[in-house]
């Protein structure tokens, strides 16, 4: 489970609110600091109420199937023969932070809007960590990602 910390973001002449934002405690580093600042800068000058990182599927979820008694079920039959590379990508929050106008939050408007902008990170830069396999993963990808 990710811990969580809240910053506050002073008031300055150029932005006429003040901003809070989520981020968790994992995602620390120069360049991290620096993609922040640029997501913060957008979001700011977008006049949306709500920024947050995004990052695409690796794997088109118009193929989706579940699991029912041991038995498959295609999640959406009209992709039944679609090749992969000719769907859509698709993208999900990657809960990485979250930009938003005080008043947004206050009046609990929908961050799932067209009042917000994303802020696109490589999948290879994010992990979901919900099990022990997805644990381990991450592990993996930590060691890779910190030899380049």
């Amino acid at each position: 489970m990710a811990r969580y910390k809240t910053y506050k973001i002073e008031k300055t002449p150029t932005e006429k609110f003040t901003e809070m934002v989520t981020i968790s405690k994992k995602i620390k580093g120069e360049i991290v600091e620096r993609k922040l600042k640029k997501s913060c800068n957008i979001f700011v000058q977008s006049n949306k109420n709500f920024c947050f990182s995004i990052t695409n599927y690796h794997y088109p979820i118009q193929r989706a199937i579940s699991l029912k008694n041991n038995r498959i079920n295609l999640w959406n039959p009209k992709f039944r023969n679609s090749r992969s590379q000719d769907l859509k990508e698709m993208y999900h929050d990657a809960g990485q932070f979250y930009w938003g106008k005080t008043n947004a939050f206050i009046k609990n408007k929908n961050m799932f809007s067209n009042e917000t902008i994303p802020y696109q990170i490589p999948s290879y830069r994010t992990m979901d960590i919900d099990t022990k396999t997805d644990w381990k993963y991450a592990i993996l990808k930590f060691k890779i990602l910190k030899k380049i």
